[in-house]
Parts: structure tokens; sequence; C-alpha cells
């Protein structure tokens, strides 16, 4: 089991998450209430153990921007939870997680697609209005349909 807690806004809470034993820690730069900036980001990232994951979670964001920075805060792992494409997601050379927001069992059928370009993929509820992170939950009977 690999745990990731995401949303991250301060050294003492990705402190407190690394002696609590989580793999990877997750650092917003979408808009979200829990949006930090990446020169922040980067001063909890100095203060981690290397062995913790750092992840990046995005929205919809170009390519460069994204490379830019994961190399500056060295992340580990990228997270997009927008209309990222399947090309877009293997555009990458790292561990790429992949949200799909679920609200029919339709959903569900369209990450077939990125088999293979993503190393991961988050399922998440269908917030109108919302890219994910909500801590709704989604209907999980959706996958007795398929």
């Amino acid at each position: 089991m690999w745990i990731k807690i995401c949303g991250l806004t301060t050294a003492k809470t990705a402190h407190y998450c690394a002696v609590s034993g989580a793999d990877a820690i997750g650092f917003v730069f979408a808009a979200s209430k829990r949006k930090i900036a990446v020169t922040a980001a980067r001063q909890i990232i100095e203060g981690l153990p290397p062995a913790l994951e750092k992840v990046g979670v995005f929205v919809n964001a170009p390519h460069q921007e994204v490379a830019e920075i994961q190399h500056y805060l060295d992340l580990d792992v990228l997270q997009f939870h927008g209309a990222e494409s399947p090309e877009y997601c293997s555009w990458f050379h790292s561990k790429v997680i992949k949200a799909f927001r679920i609200s029919s069992a339709q959903d569900l059928l369209a990450i077939e697609s990125y088999r293979g370009k993503i190393w991961a993929c988050l399922l998440d509820s269908h917030i109108i209005g919302s890219d994910g992170g909500t801590g709704k939950p989604w209907d999980w009977s959706l996958f007795k349909t398929n």
C-alpha cells in the first residue's frame, strides 16, 4: 500500500506526515483553497527526509509550467486533475497519477485509454464546480456495472 497525504501548506504538517509513515506528500499548484506557492513548497521540501516522495498536483497546466515546477522542486510524482489527455500524461518521464471524476459507469470506461501512459489513477467524486479533492464519496456501486 502506498499512502499519499495531499494539500499540505505548512512544514509542521509535512513533518507530521513524514514521521507518521506517509510514503508521499502532495502540494497543490492549481486553484484551490489548498494551493501553495512554489517557493513555499520548496521551503517545506528542504526540511523533509529524502525518501518521502513529493507529488505536485496540477489542473490543465501547460507542459512547460509543470516541467519547470517539477525540476525546481525535484518532484517525484505528477498528479493531474483536469482534462489532461493520455498523450499529455505520457509526455512526462516520471510517475504520473491521473485523477478521474466519477459520476457514472461511463466515466470509469475513460480510464482504459490511459493504460500504459500513467503510473496510477485516482478516482474522485464529480462535484460540479470542483476539480477534485472535495472529500465527498462517489458511488462505488458503479464498479458493478462494468
